[in-house]
């Protein structure tokens, strides 16, 4: 089971419930209608809508009524001869062919009695009591008028000798004081019940079946919840995913947690050196120990490979201790006693980026931004630190908001020509990665790598400038391009698969290799073989600066070599930086490997270059890097 509670937007909790009223109604509406309660109901409301036109009529004969006895309808009418005859000849021209009888009901001491009845056959004398015909459960007829003050009609009787009665109040200075009883005719209405009681189940039918399908709507919400949720989950670390995050992006209460994001340092070369299975059970073994220093109502997800968001609900901490619980965390995670499967000690830490003051910040994609950012702060400070977010690390640029621009297609190339030194000719181009903000202002390959060293993100943007060049290759059929490349990326499956796939442009795309520090070299020099059996063109890309060694000038089948700007700009002034570019340069032409000098910067160099043999340059001296339609 999953240790975090689902406790935002949990619209199962409402659509269970919804579920839950719906059944009841339908339960109890099958129950009704078995009783006739619920269809007596319908076949009355429809009959009743039928009559309407008839009870505009009763409606003028009420008002002719209180005209006549404006004062006290019914004592004015039952002492005045005269009232009387004239209300007596107003009752009786509701008379039509549908009507079988009149009468006038007026009601003391909780009994009913006529006043005056129209009926031909055993008419009713004035104060005679007035008797009920309807069934027993139906005696609360004149109640339900009372209440509601509004007319009332009914079916009673056997289907054969059905009875349709109508009772409209007689209301006087805001208070019923008589009723109006109108009797219609059963033969004339017999081909309105069969037409009413079929229509009724007609509409019963589709009243269920309606809420028969709200039923399985709400049943099919409920069971695709659910699916979502079990996919929400990594099987393997029990947390949720990323995929779970942007689906309740909208709807998290961030403001009502901390929020931190963690990262765990270097565990790509975990990866790199003990395998993936290797790394998936540490980064379990990582996540379930994160998850035991929770809390309940805190909510822990995956956010990219080996980072963690974590929503720390604030009522379960006071500032102090979550800054304590956070440490505990760190802790837990230093001490643990991480073997891989040769016994061999693994040293885990982990980086934080950590947002206290959600409350005044607009959505939560900032906050994830300004986590990330301190995150990155953590990092550049030398990692195994957690840093709370300050104002002061807005002007630094954001890992999160970079993702976002190379997955918006905001990445693009300009290009460099490298020259051939002897005749100045362009022998081909290296590309040079920009990025577009959302300004449309350039940022540079200083401001972006440091950023995403050692995470996701420097594949995702090895693989895009690959792909972006593969286009511009199959665009331009004579244009030849160089592409960085460091040694873990080569090594993996995605970046492979994409030159395997586009070994038509190999003699076009050289690939400039830049060294790591922890990588198995020897998996590297059989990929580069099996890249040069292709036809791609290797090229050891800043020689003489960071991780570069000279034995891989031995061991690697490489096109070229290229000296780093750091040496090449040295050798004006420092003999011995000459010397040695020099007699590398010398052992590279022995052995049919090309050199390629960057940052030349004037003539001077570019005629040093030329004496020691050097067989190409690239620098401003020739060009600026220009977008392609520049060139």
């Amino acid at each position: 089971m999953v240790n975090n509670k689902l406790i935002f937007l949990d619209k199962r909790k409402f659509y269970q419930l919804l579920l839950f009223l719906i059944v009841v109604v339908f339960v109890l509406s099958v129950v009704l209608f078995k009783k006739h309660d619920l269809k007596t109901y319908f076949e009355n409301y429809l009959l009743h809508q039928s009559i309407q036109k008839d009870e505009n009529s009763v409606n003028k004969t009420i008002n002719e009524l209180l005209k006549n006895a404006p004062h006290n309808f019914v004592k004015e009418t039952g002492n005045n001869p005269e009232i009387y005859a004239k209300s007596l000849q107003a009752l009786r021209s509701l008379n039509d062919r549908n009507v079988s009888s009149q009468a006038i009901i007026i009601k003391e001491n909780e009994q009913y009695f006529y006043l005056m009845d129209t009926s031909t056959e055993e008419t009713a004398l004035p104060h005679e009591p007035f008797t009920m015909r309807y069934k027993t459960e139906e005696d609360k007829y004149f109640e339900k008028i009372n209440l509601y003050k509004e007319s009332r009609t009914y079916i009673h009787g056997l289907a054969d000798k059905d009875i349709f009665t109508s009772t409209i109040p007689i209301i006087q200075h805001q208070k019923i004081c008589a009723y109006i009883v109108i009797d219609y005719k059963p033969m004339f209405f017999k081909p309105v019940i069969s037409v009413l009681r079929t229509t009724t189940d007609f509409l019963f039918i589709i009243s269920l079946g309606f809420i028969l399908t709200l039923i399985t709507f709400v049943s099919y919400i409920l069971w695709n919840s659910y699916n979502n949720q079990l996919n929400y989950i990594n099987p393997q670390t029990k947390i949720y995913t990323r995929s779970y995050l942007m689906d309740n992006y909208d709807s998290i209460p961030f403001r009502k947690y901390f929020v931190a994001l963690i990262d765990i340092d270097y565990f790509k070369r975990v990866n790199d050196l003990y395998g993936q299975i290797e790394g998936d059970k540490i980064l379990k073994i990582i996540a379930q120990k994160i998850k035991e220093q929770l809390n309940p109502k805190d909510v822990m997800i995956e956010y990219a490979g080996e980072e963690f968001l974590i929503l720390f609900w604030k009522n379960s901490y006071t500032d102090i201790g979550f800054k304590k619980k956070l440490q505990n965390i760190s802790d837990t995670i230093e001490n643990l006693d991480c073997k891989s499967s040769s016994s061999e000690n693994i040293k885990i830490t982990l980086s934080m980026g950590v947002v206290l003051d959600t409350q005044n910040i607009k959505t939560l994609q900032d906050v994830v931004y300004k986590a990330d950012t301190s995150l990155y702060r953590s990092k550049s400070l030398g990692r195994n630190q957690i840093t709370y977010y300050s104002q002061e690390h807005e002007k630094l640029i954001d890992r999160e908001k970079l993702r976002e621009l190379i997955e918006q297609d905001k990445l693009l190339c300009y290009y460099q020509p490298i020259v051939d030194l002897k005749n100045y000719q362009i022998l081909h181009y290296e590309s040079l990665l920009r990025i577009k903000d959302e300004h449309g202002k350039l940022i540079y390959p200083d401001k972006i790598l440091p950023i995403i060293e050692n995470s996701y993100l420097s594949l995702k943007l090895s693989q895009r400038v690959l792909e972006y060049n593969i286009k511009m290759l199959k665009a331009h059929s004579t244009f030849v391009v160089s592409v960085n490349l460091n040694a873990e990326e080569l090594l993996e499956e995605s970046i492979y698969q994409l030159l395997v796939k586009n070994t038509q442009f190999a003699p076009r795309l050289h690939i400039e290799l830049l060294e790591s520090k922890e990588i198995d070299y020897d998996k590297v020099e059989l990929v580069i073989l099996e890249l040069k059996e292709m036809g791609y063109h290797i090229c050891i890309d800043d020689f003489g600066a960071g991780y570069a060694n000279i034995t891989h000038i031995l061991n690697f089948p490489i096109d070229y070599l290229k000296f780093d700007g750091s040496i090449v700009r040295q050798i004006q002034k420092d003999k011995k930086t000459y010397n040695l570019m020099k007699s590398i340069t010398d052992f590279c032409i022995n052995n049919d490997i090309k050199v390629i000098a960057e940052y030349v910067e004037n003539e001077r160099v570019v005629d040093m270059l030329r004496e020691m043999g050097v067989y190409a340059g690239q620098g401003f001296y020739f060009s600026k890097g220009k977008p392609f339609d520049e060139l």
